[in-house]
């Protein structure tokens, strides 16, 4: 009860509720916000219109009812978070997989480091086909590549993408969209904090680190022989995401 005198004070889910509207943006993607919190992707949905929504929530919070940390005070609220979690597993088997449909159509991008080896940095530049898995580049620099280094990778390739999706790093300015315009290739870019959009990359790089960069410190000598390491993850890897040889689709499609 409000005693006199006293301000009557706001439910926290009410606060976050129009912290969170304030801050909602308007990029969209599949018609869904994937930089905002999930209480406001699921708010965006068709399904969701004309229906009774529970109170919005930060990120936060959701991750809470997730884990189940988040305390109950009242039915009420278990009510409302029951329901809540509910859309979130909703919404999370909502999203489909994504596979351009030849190669070259789409190329992901990613620069990743540094890497300490032997008390040195280094960074490696992965570029894969979207439809074939096709390791494209993959290179080592003992200093963070700049959007002319990396264009140059790109220019020495015999063939080029219709789209590459990058993040937005410093490499990929006004000067790498310029580049792009220049040869007939149109720049996408990730949202912020999303690397779900790239996730292709982003495997790709953990693969690379997992079978090549990491052995590097018991393994010196093979620093010089990261192209081998290409060579032998396009025409010999099995990628279960294909269920077959990178190689065997990409130079098939010549």
């Amino acid at each position: 009860m409000v005693q006199a005198g006293q301000t009557p004070r706001k439910g926290k889910l009410q606060g976050l509720a129009q912290e969170a509207e304030e801050g909602q943006n308007n990029q969209k993607g599949r018609g869904i916000d994937r930089s905002a919190p999930y209480h406001v992707r699921l708010g965006n949905r068709a399904d969701t219109a004309g229906t009774d929504k529970p109170p919005r929530v930060h990120e936060e919070e959701a991750q809470g009812l997730r884990s189940g940390s988040l305390p109950i005070q009242d039915s009420n609220k278990r009510g409302v978070e029951a329901l809540w979690a509910q859309r979130v597993r909703a919404e999370e088997k909502a999203w489909k997989f994504f596979r351009a449909k030849r190669p070259d159509e789409l190329w992901q991008l990613d620069v990743k480091g540094p890497f300490w080896l032997h008390g040195r940095r280094y960074w490696f530049p992965v570029c894969v086909d979207d439809h074939s898995r096709y390791l494209l580049v993959c290179e080592r620099f003992d200093h963070e590549p700049t959007t002319d280094e990396l264009a140059g990778l790109l220019e020495g390739l015999p063939r080029k993408p219709e789209k590459i999706l990058t993040d937005h790093g410093v490499q990929f300015k006004e000067t790498w969209k310029r580049w792009c315009g220049e040869n007939g290739v149109e720049p996408l870019f990730a949202h912020p904090y999303y690397p779900q959009d790239k996730g292709k990359v982003e495997r790709t790089i953990r693969n690379v680190a997992e079978e090549f960069v990491n052995l590097l410190r018991k393994f010196p000598d093979w620093l010089g022989r990261i192209r081998e390491y290409r060579r032998w993850y396009n025409r010999h890897r099995f990628h279960r995401g294909i269920n077959t040889q990178p190689a065997k689709i990409y130079t098939a499609s010549i």
